[in-house]
């Protein structure tokens, strides 16, 4: 080795007999200690603290190949996984090309300067000669130290849940996903690893509890046999490993926050400042404060869409009532035939609605109200008998054995179907004077492409990749046309679209959370509501907002679900935290004046749309009273509703 070589990679013969010959890597903060034959991460460390250790039979990486029935994972490839080369290209990246079997891995550690923090990516290549399929990819921290009253939390789960390390059992798993897959576990009162995924393909995480850090349970350094568990960050890497062709995989982060849970939780906002996820700097100003109203201008699903009676009706009939309940937005279903969600031609109407000149008549007096227009737009394709899949049937993604699907078929991926969308994104803008979309089912394909003439990297980027560029695609399309009022709400729940969508979905409140609160005590309920918006607000970046909605054509009535005053509450409950609150089409039917009353105060307050909200900043008297406090500038104000079932008197503090 030369010596340069040698003064950066510190090769060193480690004294206990835990490790053979090793070798560290050290940046900043942190420091890594590598097997020397296999380049297996045996140890991590923050000076003389060690975060992880265990022996080099824990694979760092792993990945899995074949058919989906009879995978073969990196461990059992023979012969098995040798350190051929590292390299420094920088001072805070080291590269291991590792080979196992037919396989070459370089796996790359970058370490921060400023950060107790290290970020780690992958290329695979087949070295082979035949194709396989590429399953899966996983980045593995084994042997991390479980001290006896630390814990570990997946965030934005419910119920709010943490997991002690006291209570961990060997060969107990628990899991995670979403598009970044956050963990957070608290070592101890000052000290929390947080884990974050940026990457391509949809990524999960995983907790295996109880494995010993070192083999045969050695003893630590202070006499006893210490507990520890592993993270293995995962992503959804498929598709088709060719001979020679090297595919890119990652980045997954650890991080050292020192803070308990709750403080280092804001410290994701700061990873997603430095990933680049940030929200759009040119959202459009209406959005703050707004108050959103879907309907379809048919009528409504209850009644087969025709109920109300199509665009003239919509006009005439509903729009003028809007401004009254405090709406200033709305969000017209799909129009395009065949029905809604079944789109087979984006350039005709569904029959019975009317004409074009109505439709831009609708348009035109939802503007003189003062309202803001979304129109729906379905990017999954509709079914291989629409005239775009018969022009173009390479748009519809294909399954492994070449069959296709007959409903949300195309592929998000490719640009060529994300061209003709985009034209059918201006399309609307420009010829009717829409503001933008709500779109359907944006976070990515249905299932993944394994066509083998997709013009991108694998099967699996149909997905996430496809989803996040789809969603891109139509935005950059509206604001060409509208740049200041123009914007696009997915239809998604997930951290990575904030960036690429002016507001989305809150799916778990509106299907998970709020229908908790119909079996669940009040007084149980609130707290686990307050930790469960206050994970959510910082598992997403800086500023994202969220639709928030009690009911919609996706769902039974809310007063179904909820009762009266259920229903009232809840819907305040969405009006007067972070975000846009939604009614659906019908849904002020005996509720107008209730409804009024909440966002005539919302729009009196404009912190309470327009602030951060603190949801574990106040607390009440009552247990079953929800309490939050928003600001802005120097006005604050606190949400406070109350979630029981009985009348109470109460002070928020």
């Amino acid at each position: 080795m030369e010596r340069s070589v040698r003064a950066l990679l510190a090769l060193a013969v480690l004294a206990s007999s835990t490790f053979a010959a090793s070798f560290s890597f050290r940046h900043g903060q942190l420091e890594l200690t590598l097997d020397e034959a296999t380049g297996a991460l045996v140890r991590l460390a923050r000076g003389n603290e060690v975060l992880a250790e265990a022996d080099a039979t824990h694979h760092p990486i792993s990945f899995g190949i074949g058919e989906y029935q009879k995978t073969i994972w990196a461990e059992q490839l023979k012969p098995g996984r040798k350190l051929v080369k590292r390299h420094q290209p920088s001072p805070d990246t080291l590269e291991l090309a590792i080979t196992l079997g037919d396989y070459e891995v370089v796996e790359r550690y970058r370490l921060y300067a400023d950060l107790p923090r290290v970020d780690r990516s992958a290329t695979l290549t087949n070295r082979g000669k035949e194709t396989v399929k590429l399953r899966a990819f996983t980045f593995r921290t084994p042997g991390l130290k479980a001290t006896p009253d630390g814990f570990y939390r997946f965030p934005r789960h419910w119920p709010p849940r943490s997991f002690p390390f006291a209570a961990m059992k060997p060969g107990v798993q628990h899991s995670s996903g979403l598009s970044i897959a956050p963990l957070l576990a608290q070592l101890a009162p000052n000290r929390t690893l947080l884990f974050a995924a940026c990457s391509d393909d949809s990524p999960h995480i995983r907790v295996e509890e109880g494995s010993p850090p070192l083999r045969g349970g050695e003893v630590s350094r202070h006499g006893v046999a210490d507990s520890a568990f592993d993270v293995v960050q995962g992503i959804g890497a498929a598709g088709y490993l060719k001979p020679g062709v090297p595919q890119q995989i990652g980045f997954v982060t650890t991080q050292v926050v020192d803070a308990a849970y709750w403080d280092a939780l804001p410290k994701l906002w700061d990873w997603f400042d430095s990933v680049g996820v940030k929200v759009p700097a040119d959202r459009p100003d209406w959005l703050h404060g707004a108050v959103l109203y879907s309907f379809h201008p048919g009528g409504t699903i209850g009644s087969n869409w025709t109920d109300l009676g199509g665009f003239k009706a919509a006009t005439e009939y509903l729009l003028p009532t809007l401004p009254k309940l405090g709406v200033t937005a709305i969000w017209i279903l799909p129009v395009e035939f065949k029905s809604p969600y079944w789109p087979l031609d984006y350039y005709r109407f569904q029959d019975g609605l009317g004409t074009a000149e109505e439709f831009k008549a609708l348009v035109k007096r939802a503007h003189e109200l003062g309202l803001k227009v979304l129109l729906d737009l379905v990017p999954h394709g509709g079914a291989p008998n629409a005239v775009h899949n018969q022009q173009h049937p390479e748009f519809m993604l294909r399954r492994e054995d070449g069959s296709h699907l007959d409903y949300w078929l195309n592929d998000f991926a490719r640009p060529d179907w994300q061209d003709y969308i985009a034209r059918v994104a201006a399309h609307y803008v420009r010829e009717y004077d829409v503001d933008g979309y709500r779109i359907d089912a944006c976070y990515g394909s249905k299932e993944y492409n394994w066509d083998p003439a997709i013009p991108y990297a694998r099967a699996s980027h149909a997905g996430l990749k496809g989803g996040l560029e789809m969603v891109k695609r139509i935005r950059d399309e509206v604001k060409k046309l509208k740049p200041r009022d123009g914007a696009v709400l997915a239809e998604v729940e997930s951290p990575r679209h904030a960036a690429v969508s002016d507001f989305q979905y809150d799916f778990g409140l509106a299907f998970t959370v709020l229908h908790a609160w119909r079996h669940m005590p009040a007084a149980e309920f609130v707290p686990l509501l307050q930790e469960y918006l206050e994970e959510q607000k910082y598992i997403n970046p800086r500023g994202t907002i969220f639709l928030r909605h009690i009911e919609s054509h996706d769902t039974m009535r809310a007063q179904g679900w909820y009762g009266v005053e259920g229903m009232r509450a809840l819907y305040a409950l969405t009006a007067w935290i972070d975000g846009v609150p939604m009614i659906y089409h019908d849904m002020e039917i005996g509720h107008s004046f209730a409804l009024r009353w909440i966002n005539e105060t919302r729009a009196k307050r404009p912190e309470l749309a327009r602030g951060e909200t603190q949801y574990r900043a106040v607390s009440c008297d009552q247990p079953g009273v929800f309490a939050c406090l928003s600001k802005l500038g120097d006005r604050t104000s606190g949400g406070v509703i109350n979630l029981g079932r009985q009348f109470v008197e109460a002070t928020v503090s």
